[in-house]
């Protein structure tokens, strides 16, 4: 009797694996199929969901590092990308040309050393972040990379009703 219910046991285990793992795959489909604006990070991220609120802070540069306190690395697109725009408009209010002049801003008090790093394209933001503990980048569903690390925004997804970065 007890070998039926250790094999039913393992049996069972089996079974939520893959319903999990069937479950894992089914989310990064849905990403993959959004035009929705991802929150990326590197794999060894400690986190899993932010709020708009962080992200507005980390966007501002008023937040410095993440709860591990690793140090955050802020990637975007170059100016004039949709998702760099639907970022900086939908988070903090400001367009392309304003956010530019706070960052200089910043920059000429001596508050940071640099303004975030602009890269010509969404696979060189995601190399970036793969290759960088700290960095964090936004770009639409379809151009995360599957091994990509994508953060929930207010516990949200993108592709899921109500997400807040279209």
């Amino acid at each position: 009797m007890t070998r039926w219910k250790e094999k039913t046991n393992l049996g069972l285990s089996t079974v939520m694996l893959l319903l999990a793992l069937t479950g894992a795959a089914t989310v990064a489909q849905d990403i993959k199929s959004t035009a929705d604006i991802a929150v990326v990070v590197n794999a060894k991220n400690p986190e899993t969901n932010i709020s708009k609120a962080t992200l507005r802070k980390i966007l501002l540069g008023e937040q410095h590092s993440w709860s591990n306190k690793t140090g955050i690395d802020l990637v975007l697109r170059e100016p004039g990308n949709s998702a760099r725009d639907a970022v900086l408009g939908g988070v903090v209010g400001m367009n392309d040309k304003e956010y530019k002049d706070y960052w200089f801003a910043k920059v000429y008090r001596g508050e940071v050393a640099s303004e975030p790093l602009s890269v010509p394209s969404d696979g060189l933001a995601s190399e970036y972040v793969s290759s960088n503990s700290g960095a964090i980048a936004f770009m639409p569903g379809t151009d995360v990379r599957k091994d990509a690390k994508v953060l929930k925004v207010d516990g949200l997804l993108p592709g899921t009703p109500g997400y807040a970065l279209k």
